[in-house]
């Protein structure tokens, strides 16, 4: 198990193909702000939006990023219910954000 959540964000983006800049530039941040999140002792991301959308674009499960516990990948399942929250929460995703979240439910539900 990879001990630390600086670590787990690393290996995750990796293996999504993103570079620190490319991820940075679509989660609309700073290359600073996100290399402090893949710093060990770093910065976390700063809001439950943030942390969502990191989530999702990595399509990986909140729970193991940061506790290294379940499961690495997140289902189909619970990538719409964590749509579906994103949304009745109103959180503060740009239009293209909510644009993907649907476009990704229907997606799934395709499947």
């Amino acid at each position: 198990m990879i001990s630390d959540q600086a670590s787990r964000l690393r290996l995750a983006r990796v293996a999504a193909g993103f570079t620190q800049q490319t991820l940075a530039k679509r989660m609309n941040i700073s290359l600073s702000t996100y290399r402090g999140w893949e710093t060990p002792d770093g910065s976390e991301p700063n809001t439950l939006a943030k942390l969502i959308q990191l989530c999702q674009i990595l399509d990986i499960s909140i729970d193991w990023l940061l506790t290294g516990d379940k499961q690495y990948r997140i289902t189909a399942q619970q990538k719409e219910a964590i749509s579906n929250l994103v949304i009745a929460f109103d959180l503060p995703h740009s239009k293209k954000m909510q644009k993907s979240l649907q476009n990704n439910k229907s997606q799934y539900r395709s499947i």
